[in-house]
Order: structure tokens, then sequence, then C-alpha cells
């Protein structure tokens, strides 16, 4: 063979890994993902009870492939890969440990043991892949390009995942249409999951391929929805600075009775944070006139009140029930949201009106922060459930016994929350017989039946409505009233409990379902003298008042109890 040979084949073979830098590459490794991923769903059920291999088994599935796809182009291959392969290869052993810790899985338990852990993973992969892709293609980590990134990696996939899901959607059509007509392969291939992994998994890669081939277009999605937030921030910080006037008049009472207020302030400080971010973007300017920029210059200064009254209703939970999974990640969440807040009130106070423009200072740093603490969850350095398994037996072993709830410890805790059982066991053989039967749900007893007022007199209790009350509260209300809220000749029943300390009272609103007993409506009153209140039961001075509302509001003598 001539050199002229060897050197002609050099050219084709470099052409041809040209032309599978980019569209075939995409395909071949989204084909070998789904392929992996059906060979994961196929060994589900092993899995499940696995999950210490399970968690980073899927890591390496979904991860890998997705983000050497969003990193590489045709200069940087290697350095793609290597870079991949490395943040990879940090996650696959936090995974196995997360996994670990969430066996053995509780038979109801299904695929929720890892819920939190999959969150915190996604949100991880998003911030490391903007700090990622510069160094990977060389280019200059400004926060323009940060912010940037973080716009097209999101439209990207998000836009990839609709792509998917419009294959799979197809492909039910076609087995629907095959099956139509007659032609049982194709009705049967397509109901395949060894044949709908793969091409789902190819879809998937083509869409990231396609997209980030049409950043022009998704640049301009990202400009669209810019300008959606920057007509929502003025709306949304004009509540929450409404929302922080009243409260030195209503107090914050009513707020947490509400029992998901803690929700409604991490939400809408969440959007608050988000909405400044995709507005003011990297900070060189102002996007609105003067005044409405000084305007939201101190809606942004309170964010740290938000995220201080979120604090405090979390820890008020706390206090009642001490710490469960769910309340540290809303822990977790609240404390980073109020480091943003107090970072860009902080530019506030140091900035004045030009405070964006160490938009980007913080929101670099914070990053970071975000990140770290991600990755420590999986860690044994901040185990939630090892937290949490503390904080419960701790309890426990302070004489709070009726506190412990073992279906969460037992459902949700596993490894830990089972160990910290099992050495009580040891200690104590009867104890879990002891404790089952003391958290086994019962309906009101004869003399909890007599302290409520009834409405009609003669009204007899459900024990399945008592049950089902008794989940909402421990204690008995002072009244349950019988009465028709929705004109449909069946009866809702209303409880009642009084507050005599605040002259308050709260009422929940019942009606059987299928033969479970829901709740339709929740109410909060102030100004209810309690002693009144109770004759006026007592006199059957009881009515419903028409609203416009699927239920009627429900007045007690002067009293209106408006539903939500």
């Amino acid at each position: 063979m001539t050199q002229t040979t060897v050197h002609e084949l050099k050219l084709r073979w470099q052409e041809l890994l040209d032309r599978l830098h980019s569209r075939e590459i995409h395909l071949v490794i989204g084909f070998l993902q789904g392929l992996a991923a059906y060979g994961l769903v196929e060994n589900g059920d092993w899995l499940e009870q696995h999950l210490y291999l399970a968690a980073p088994l899927w890591i390496l599935v979904i991860v890998w492939p997705t983000v050497f796809l969003l990193s590489f182009i045709r200069e940087n291959r290697l350095r793609a890969a290597s870079f991949t392969s490395g943040f990879v290869a940090l996650l696959m052993p936090l995974g196995g440990y997360a996994g670990w810790q969430a066996t053995p899985v509780d038979d109801n338990q299904s695929g929720e043991s890892l819920v939190g852990f999959a969150f915190s993973m996604i949100v991880a992969v998003f911030i490391a892949l903007i700090h990622l892709q510069p160094r990977v293609s060389r280019s200059d980590a400004t926060y323009e390009v940060f912010f940037t990134l973080s716009w097209r990696n999101f439209l990207t996939v998000g836009f990839s995942w609709a792509l998917m899901l419009g294959v799979r959607l197809v492909l039910f059509l076609w087995e629907a249409l095959f099956s139509a007509i007659g032609i049982d392969f194709f009705r049967d291939l397509f109901a395949k999951s060894w044949f709908i992994g793969p091409v789902l998994g190819a879809t998937f890669a083509f869409g990231l391929y396609s997209f980030r081939a049409a950043m022009s277009v998704i640049d301009s999605v990202s400009t669209l929805l810019v300008r959606l937030t920057w007509l929502l921030l003025p709306i949304l910080l004009l509540l929450v600075a409404s929302f922080l006037a009243t409260l030195p008049f209503v107090g914050l009472q009513p707020l947490w009775d509400t029992e998901h207020g803690t929700i409604i302030l991490i939400v809408a400080n969440l959007l608050a944070l988000l909405f400044v971010n995709a507005v003011y973007q990297t900070g060189e300017r102002s996007p609105y006139p003067d005044w409405p920029h000084r305007a939201l210059t101190i809606g942004a200064a309170l964010l740290p009140i938000v995220s201080a009254l979120a604090c405090y209703g979390l820890l008020l939970r706390v206090g009642q029930y001490g710490w469960t999974i769910d309340r540290l990640w809303a822990m977790l969440i609240v404390v980073l949201m109020g480091c943003f807040s107090v970072g860009y009130a902080y530019s506030i106070i140091r900035q004045r009106t030009q405070w964006q423009h160490r938009l980007p200072t913080v929101n670099r740093a914070m990053s970071w922060v975000v990140l770290v603490s991600l990755l420590l969850t999986a860690s044994p350095l901040m185990d939630f459930r090892l937290i949490s398994a503390w904080s419960q037996f701790s309890r426990l072993e302070s004489g709070r016994a009726d506190a412990l709830d073992l279906e969460y410890v037992r459902k949700s805790l596993s490894r830990p929350g089972q160990a910290r059982l099992d050495a009580l066991v040891a200690k104590d053989p009867t104890f879990l017989e002891r404790m089952e039967d003391k958290h086994l749900v019962r309906g009101f007893t004869e003399e909890e039946v007599q302290g409520i007022v009834l409405r009609p007199a003669s009204l007899g209790i459900p024990d399945s409505l008592s049950i089902a009350i008794r989940t909402h509260s421990d204690d008995p209300p002072q009244a349950l009233v019988q009465i028709d809220l929705n004109d449909d000749d069946l009866h809702e029943y209303v409880s009642i409990w009084t507050e005599p300390m605040s002259d308050a009272a709260r009422a929940r609103c019942w009606k059987e379902v299928s033969g479970e007993w829901k709740q339709c409506g929740f109410a909060y009153f102030e100004d209810v003298p309690e002693e009144a209140f109770l004759a006026a039961l007592r006199k059957g001075e009881v009515r419903a008042v028409t609203p416009d509302r699927p239920y009627k509001d429900f007045s007690v003598g002067e009293h209106r109890i408006e539903f939500r």
C-alpha cells in the first residue's frame, strides 16, 4: 500500500469522524441510553430492593449521556467525555449511599423513597452543567455566559422531553391503528418496551441535537419568557409588600391555621427570586423606568422578611412534631432562599437603586453554595433520614411517645429508622406492640361525644367520620353540625373548634364520597366569644347562607363562616 493510499484512508477516516461528531453520534448515544434504560426498567423489581445499585446506575444512564451531549462540540469530544465522566463519578457514590439508606423498601413505598434525592440531583446537574460547559469549551466563564446557558439548557432539555412525549403518543396511535386493521406484528412491536426504550432515547438525543442547532429559536423563546416575567414581577412584589403591610393588623395566626401558610410563603419567595433574576438578567441595566425600578427595589428589599416568616412557620411545626424529611427539605430551601434574599438586600443597602449590578456576584457565589448543599444531602454529612430519625426518637426518649409516628418511621426513614426501632426492641421486646396499640386511630369515646354540642341534638356521629376528624385534630370538636351546604339533598357535617384564648374559631366541612369522608371546606374566623358562640349553637341558630360558590357559607347566630 502506497503512502498516498494511506494518506487518503486517513483523510476519509477523519472525514467520517467529523460526520459522526454531530447528528449520528447523538443518535447512537441516545439509542444506547434508551436500551440501557429499558434494561433497568425490566429489572425494576430487583433493583427496587437494591437501591444502592439502582440509584448509581440510573445516574450513569440518565446523567452521563445528557451532560455529554449538552457539552461537546467537534473540537472537544475527549475533553467533554473526561469532564462528564469525572462529574458522574462524583455523583454515583452519593447515589449508592442514598440508595443504601433508603432500603429496606416498604411494600407501600413504591418509588417514593428517592424522590428527594432525584430532585436534588436534577437541580445539582443543572447548576453544575452551566459551570462545566465553559470549561469544556475553554470559553470565558462570564456571568452573561452562565445566564445564557441556563436558559438554553433548560429550554433545550424541556423541548427535547416534549418531542419524546410526542413520539410516544404517535407510537400509541400507531399501535391502535394497526390493532384496528388486524396487523398484529406492528401492534405488538409498538407496545414492546425493548422497542420503545431505544426509540425514545434516540428521539430525546435527536431533540438535543436539533434544538442546540437552533439556538436563535431557543433564545427567542427565552426572550418571550423574560418578557412575561417582566410583566409579572411588579404584581408579585406588590402582593408581597401588601401582605407584609397587613400582618401588623391581622397577625400570623390566620396564616398558620390554614395549615399551608409556610408553603405559600416559600412559593412566593421562590417565584420572586426567579422573576428578579429573569428580569434583571446580568444586571447591566434596569429593565424598568426609574420610578418602577425604585418601587421594585423596595419590594426586593422586603424578601428577607418573607424568608424569615417561612423559617419561623417551619420551626413552629418542628417544635410540635419534630424534624421530618419534608421539613428538612423545606428548611434547606428556605435557608438558601434567605441567603439569596439577604444578598440582594445587602446589595440594595450598599448600592441603592444600582443594586442590580451586584446580582452576578451574589448569584455566582450562591450557585456554588446551592450545588454543594444539594450534594451534601446525599452524603452522611447532611443525611435527612439520619437527622429525622434522631429528631423523632429524641422526642420519644424525652417522654413524648405519643408523637412518634411508626408508619412514617417505617415508610420514610428506612434504614436509619429501622435501626433505631431494632435498638429499642432489643431493650424492650414489647415496645412495638404498645406503640402500635397507642397509635391506632379510633373514633370519639362516649365521654368525648357528651362534650360535643350536636345540631340537631339527636345527631349520631358515624365512627368513620370521627376517625376522619381525628386525622386532622387529636382533640374532639366543640360542636358538630349536620347541614346541607350545596342543595344536593345530602347532608354535610361541620366540625367546629373554638379557641378561647384568642376569641377565634375554626371549622371544617366534611362530605362522604364513595364511602370515605373527604374534607370539602375550611374556615377560620375571629371575634367569636366561646360561650356566646356555643350558646347560639345550642339554641339552634344555625343556617346556610347562599354565596356564589359551590358550598354555601354557614352562620351561627350573628357569626358567618366562609368556607375555603
